[in-house]
This record gives C-alpha cells, sequence and structure tokens, in this order.
C-alpha cells in the first residue's frame, strides 16, 4: 500500500473518530460555560427549569486534605461562593453530619439557605472517594427573611492521579426556590462552582 493511501486511510478514520465524538457529546447535552486553571464548568438541561452543573477539576493535593476541608463546616465561608455564615447542626461521625449553610443573593433577592447532610463513604474496591450533600430542608425551622432551599443535591467523585494530584467530578442540582428568574440562576451557578472550586484549589495546598 502506497503512503498516499496510507494517509487516506488514516484521514478517514481520523473524521470517523472526531464525528463519533461529537455525536456522543451531543448527547451527552453538556455545554462547556467555563475552563482554566484544571476547572472546567459545565451545564446542561434538567428536569426542572434550572440547568444541572457539572464540575471536571484536576487538582493538587489528596484525599484526606480534601476530607478534612469539607468537614470543616464552619470555614465554607472561606471558600464556598456566596456563604454568608454556615456551621454545624448535628454530627453523628466524622463521615455523617448535617450543617446550616446561608448563600448570600445579589439584591432584591432574598439570601436563601438550608441544612446539608454531609455524607463521606468509604472509598470502593477501585479507590474511588464518593461523597453526598443532600438539602434537608425541614431539618430547621425557616428563618425570617430569608428563603429555605427546598432542593438540592450534590455528589462529588474522587479519584488520586498520583501522590500530589487528584481529580474531582462534581454534580450539582438545586432549584433556589422563591421568585429567582432561572437565567441569572443559571448564570450563578456556573460562577459559583468555577470560583467555589478555584479556592478549593488554594485550600488543598495549604
Amino acid at each position: 500500500m502506497n503512503t498516499f493511501c496510507k494517509s487516506s486511510i488514516f484521514v478517514l478514520l481520523l473524521s470517523i473518530a472526531v464525528c463519533y465524538s461529537i455525536k456522543v457529546k451531543a448527547q451527552d447535552g453538556w455545554q462547556l460555560k467555563k475552563s482554566g486553571n484544571g476547572i472546567s464548568v459545565y451545564q446542561k438541561d434538567s428536569d426542572s427549569k434550572f440547568k444541572t452543573v457539572k464540575v471536571h477539576a484536576v487538582l493538587t493535593g489528596n484525599k484526606a486534605k480534601l476530607v478534612r476541608i469539607l468537614q470543616a463546616v464552619e470555614r465554607n465561608t472561606e471558600w464556598v461562593y456566596a456563604t454568608k455564615q454556615s456551621y454545624l447542626v448535628e454530627k453523628f461521625t466524622d463521615s455523617n453530619l448535617i450543617y446550616y449553610a446561608e448563600t448570600a443573593l445579589p439584591w432584591p433577592m432574598k439570601n436563601r439557605d438550608q441544612p446539608i447532610h454531609l455524607v463521606i463513604y468509604p472509598e470502593t474496591a477501585d479507590s474511588i472517594l464518593t461523597i453526598t450533600t443532600i438539602g434537608e430542608p425541614d431539618r430547621l425551622p425557616n428563618n425570617s427573611g430569608q428563603v429555605r432551599i427546598r432542593k438540592f443535591s450534590g455528589i462529588w467523585k474522587v479519584k488520586t492521579l498520583s501522590a500530589q494530584q487528584i481529580e474531582i467530578d462534581y454534580i450539582l442540582n438545586v432549584d433556589p426556590s422563591g421568585s429567582v428568574p432561572p437565567w441569572l440562576v443559571n448564570m450563578f451557578v456556573s460562577k459559583g462552582p468555577y470560583e467555589t472550586f478555584s479556592k478549593l484549589a488554594g485550600k488543598l495546598k495549604e
């Protein structure tokens, strides 16, 4: 087979591969909204009027340090985007606890708040660390002047890439409740996760 034929076959196979990749991405539904510094934020339509958010991040650090950061809920104001206050409500174990979080929204919207159930699961056989954060809106009485978030769920999948590097895939579903324009919330949840993970990257290096 001459060089021209080999090159033609290579180009054809490459074209098929690219087309297949584009088709898979289209079926996947995720749209890249922001990326940089090892952090990529995606959105896609969900079964509600608010989009689902996915963050893929490769950060310097290790699982043990990440777990310690997540357990220190009273310090969430230092790195979780727009968190006005955060404190422990109930601790069952170091890996199973309830905490309260208030999120500041731009005027004239009211701040949102919610109790969140954090669970850190044992690593699986393939060394994947799973962490869930599920809103429990009725765990505490509603606060006057704030709107209680009724739907919130986040799931972390964490994998070690090397002694100094971890890979995180995070999926967030949230409905902030009350009268908030979906376009504003969807913009907010794109900026919020990127800035949160950027500050998390700094925390992991401390």
